[in-house]
């Protein structure tokens, strides 16, 4: 209920997951609907046992938990442009230059992890036999490595803006989110606490719905709060709200190609005794207008 403390989820302490919520906070979305919210880093809880009045930012999380019996919703979505880059040594001048290299990339079975070995497929790279993946804990450690040469390439996420990978003369090798449309960041809520609670879920929906707002029509706005996460410089925060206004959605919605994508990735698991259909995860019923 407004007024009470509401606990935000997050994997990743990046632009990619916690714009709208920092927009929320610092414009005053949160404030006119009464919502405190405080962030909870959940890297470490199993998404099937997160606790149903907890709301989350990870949709690709929510999406991948409902394999182990989860029943959460995603209620909004920020992206379905995965916002991660593969940075190179400078000599590598193509994907396919890596055949027989090391990658760093992020920890086995994360949505991130499996949108890197979809990627490297698509361009002739077989994950398991032509390169050899190196998960590591964080961008820190996957830059770390990239910058000692213990590794080829990296995978990073938009915690690293990709000017700062500029000056040591890394190669950017390509986007994630020109690759392949899945819903990656949002909103999601428990099955529970919207029948329990919907007024408040969507009082959340709305507060992102007006984040997500501010990112296409008040860059003035969005732009010390990309600095404030980030910690870089304006024209750092420029670049990288471009990429923000290119990705993000502008209604909360994933495309017609991103949902089918989504229920493709996890339909393929045998785990699974019917397929998952759109209705199954996806609910925009509290978005505003709907």
């Amino acid at each position: 209920m407004p007024g009470s403390e509401i606990i935000l989820g997050f994997k990743a302490f990046d632009v990619h997951e916690l714009l709208l919520h920092f927009l929320a906070l610092r414009l005053g979305f949160y404030r006119e609907r009464g919502l405190k919210v405080k962030l909870k880093d959940l890297s470490f809880v199993p998404d099937e046992q997160l606790d149903a009045s907890t709301f989350t930012v990870a949709c690709g999380a929510a999406l991948l938990a409902r394999l182990k019996g989860s029943r959460r919703k995603v209620v909004l979505v920020a992206t379905d442009r995965p916002m991660f880059w593969m940075h190179a040594q400078k000599d590598v001048a193509k994907v396919g230059d890596l055949r027989g290299e090391r990658i760093a990339t992020y920890p086995e079975k994360s949505p991130p992890w499996l949108l890197h070995r979809m990627i490297l497929r698509k361009y002739g790279l077989d994950p398991d036999r032509d390169v050899q993946l190196e998960a590591a804990r964080d961008d820190v450690a996957r830059l770390g490595l990239l910058r000692s040469g213990d590794v080829r390439a990296a995978v990073l996420s938009s915690a690293m803006s990709p000017a700062r990978l500029q000056s040591p003369g890394f190669r950017e090798l390509l986007f994630f989110g020109d690759e392949v449309r899945i819903p990656t960041t949002g909103l999601t809520a428990s099955e529970e606490m919207m029948e329990r609670d919907p007024e408040l879920v969507r009082a959340m929906v709305a507060a992102f719905h007006q984040s997500l707002l501010a990112v296409h029509e008040s860059p003035s706005g969005v732009l010390p709060v990309i600095m404030e996460i980030l910690g870089e410089t304006l024209e750092s925060a420029n670049r990288m709200h471009e990429c923000v206004d290119r990705c993000f959605t502008s209604r909360g919605r994933a495309s017609p190609e991103a949902i089918r994508n989504a229920l493709a990735l996890v339909n393929q698991e045998d785990a699974l005794p019917h397929p998952l259909k759109e209705e199954d995860v996806y609910d925009y019923s509290l978005l505003p207008g709907s």
